[in-house]
């Protein structure tokens, strides 16, 4: 099986829909019964913008050189980990996010998917996936969509997404939950409400899946708070666990504010998935430092 152990992956990377089961004795079933390697990763990757101006958003506007030297480091780091399903978040476009996959030509990347959220800088949750999509349903946007608030005043939609994408992993489908909740930047009580609200409609997503029969549910990205926090309890209650609880806890910061390390990017996982967790790291490298803010989170499963 293709996994490295933590110590082995950071000395890499500081060198460079309805899941039934299938009738017994089919071969989709023989499929089903094998354990398969399953490698994510989820990163912000701060500002992945292209080099033109879109005057429907107040996006950044960096130079071809920028925006070339960016696609290289956050791919070196990626050619590193070489995961099988990268979650990213602050992804301009579906132009540059394609530009990125080009960057990482021979690790075998097939699909790449972005919805254009409402959110005012235009940035958005992707992935890139080497693994089959499912058949059906492929993806799930859930953009504009109404919820109700956490304190039950309103109701409240998604900053950027909550991206549902479904792998055949083998025969085997896996649900993934892309989030990107809103920023602490400026925070304040409102703020703390709609994070909430957030993380509650992101756990009901991935409750209804998994209350569906679909036993293989995993939620990753960055929730912009830390594990204490309402925020993240509300992910967490209902069946998920936090995978990067394995993570030893000094290293299990994703991201500095005011000098303060904190972590703010997760993998969540469903009961069935939290059995098949392996190794779970969060990279601290100087590669990392130079393509990002945040630190990715990246996990090893197996998937039966």
């Amino acid at each position: 099986m293709r996994f490295l152990l933590v110590s082995a992956l950071a000395l890499a990377l500081a060198c460079g829909g309805d899941d039934r089961s299938p009738d017994s004795g089919s071969p989709a079933a023989d499929a089903a019964s094998t354990p398969t390697p399953l490698r994510v990763m989820t990163w912000n990757v701060e500002n992945l913008f292209d080099e033109m101006d879109d005057p429907e958003t107040m996006d950044d506007v960096p130079t071809a050189g920028a925006v070339q030297r960016k696609l290289d480091d956050i791919a070196e780091v990626v050619r590193a980990v070489n995961p099988d399903f990268l979650a990213l978040q602050e992804v301009e476009n579906i132009g540059i996010l394609d530009r990125l996959a080009d960057e990482l030509d021979g690790l075998g990347y097939v699909h790449t998917g972005l919805v254009d959220s409402t959110d005012p800088r235009g940035i958005d949750v992707a992935f890139i996936s080497r693994v089959p999509l499912a058949e059906y349903p492929t993806t799930t946007s859930h953009i504009g969509e109404r919820f109700p608030e956490a304190d039950g005043t309103g109701t409240v939609d998604f900053t950027r997404d909550a991206l549902e994408v479904f792998l055949d992993v083998e025969g085997k489908t896996v649900g993934i939950v892309i989030v990107h909740f809103l920023s602490r930047r400026n925070n304040d009580a409102d703020k703390e409400l709609v994070r909430q609200s957030e993380a509650l409609q992101t756990m009901r997503i991935a409750q209804a899946r998994m209350d569906g029969g679909m036993d293989r549910v995993l939620v990753m990205g960055d929730m912009n708070d830390r594990p204490d926090s309402p925020t993240v309890t509300n992910v967490l209650s209902g069946s998920l666990t936090n995978v990067t609880q394995r993570v030893a806890n000094d290293d299990r910061w994703t991201y500095v504010f005011d000098g303060v390390r904190q972590q703010l990017d997760y993998i969540m996982a469903s009961p069935a998935m939290n059995t098949m967790a392996r190794d779970v790291v969060i990279l601290h490298t100087d590669a990392v430092d130079a393509a990002s803010d945040h630190k990715p989170v990246a996990a090893d499963f197996v998937v039966e």
